[in-house]
């Protein structure tokens, strides 16, 4: 059996050439700490779900920051949970290989720590792609013709030129999803004096965040009130972090800018034909193509499967 596998900030991804994506959740674990021990009572979705009604002895652990490990320990608890569910025992990964798709500017180390991560979880018949390798896969199968490829993630943001076999060059901003999440935070505290969870605010960048300075589209979150500590419904508008989401976009797309000036001239030429792809959960928000668009004033594509094209075009 042959999978992708994708440990990001925010989620777990495991793609099989067979049946499909298989794994799709929130690369989070809620622990019980008992004598300097953890163990993990809740993982995936259901951790998600519960992270807001932890017991005293419980945290929330996401080992995984700006898509590297952040805490071993508990990358290789949780990793161990995700392959338990979808593969069985060890014994039963023996036969299993596994592409693991790491961030394109990893270093060596980087790289050898997620190499000595799924060794740890019993997976030895292991081979690395960079990410954006793994999403160029799926635009062309000619190994030679160089494509723009943007992977907003929630750790991170690559932007690399790039093959199908070889990265030409890339660079890694550490600002996606988490920051933006961040900033709505910041502006709904500012705005409405309220404190309101992340698991909220995810909803809210979802479901009402737009580039569109005049989308009126509207929500209601709980928030508790800074000053008296009471809990209320409060309707929450595209309009009141508008200007939170905004900002980050505009650093992206900067950054895009320089990039691209700083490739040799035959390179910029080549963009200017081709234009510019988009993968990562960060491009599916509110009016991504048209605005991006407009300020790159170069052709813009939005993969298919924006969220899950990394760990697909690894197996094609």
């Amino acid at each position: 059996m042959m999978i992708s596998l994708e440990f990001g900030s925010a989620n777990i991804k495991i793609f099989d050439s067979k049946n499909g994506l298989i794994y799709y959740e929130p690369s989070m674990a809620i622990v019980k700490v008992n004598k300097r021990k953890a163990t993990i009572v809740s993982f995936g979705k259901e951790a998600y779900d519960l992270c807001e009604q932890l017991e005293e002895d419980e945290k929330v652990i996401q080992p995984i920051k700006n898509g590297f490990i952040a805490d071993f320990h508990m990358a290789k608890l949780l990793l161990d949970k995700v392959f338990d569910t979808i593969i069985g025992a060890r014994k039963k990964r023996k036969a299993l290989e596994v592409i693991l798709c790491v961030p394109t500017c990893a270093t060596a180390y980087q790289i050898d720590e997620f190499v000595k991560l799924l060794n740890g979880c019993g997976i030895f018949a292991l081979s690395i792609k960079p990410q954006l390798n793994c999403v160029c896969k799926l635009l062309d199968d000619d190994i030679s013709r160089p494509y723009l490829i943007v992977d907003i993630g929630a750790g991170k943001t690559e932007i690399g030129l790039t093959t199908t076999k070889n990265v030409i060059d890339a660079i890694n901003l550490s600002l996606g999803g988490e920051l933006i999440n961040l900033s709505i935070q910041e502006t709904i505290k500012e705005q409405y004096n309220i404190f309101i969870s992340k698991n909220q605010i995810e909803h809210l960048k979802q479901s009402i965040g737009s580039l569109y300075s005049t989308d009126a589209t509207t929500t209601k979150v709980v928030g508790q009130n800074l000053l008296d500590g009471t809990w209320n419904d409060y309707a929450v508008s595209s309009q009141d972090i508008y200007e939170a989401v905004i900002v980050c976009y505009d650093k992206i797309i900067e950054a895009i800018k320089v990039f691209i000036a700083s490739l040799d001239a035959e390179y910029q030429e080549v963009i200017k034909r081709t234009g510019i792809f988009f993968s990562g959960l960060g491009c599916e928000i509110t009016g991504f193509e048209k605005y991006v668009q407009s300020k790159l004033d170069l052709e813009v594509y939005i993969l298919d499967t924006p969220a899950t094209a990394v760990v697909e075009g690894a197996l094609v």
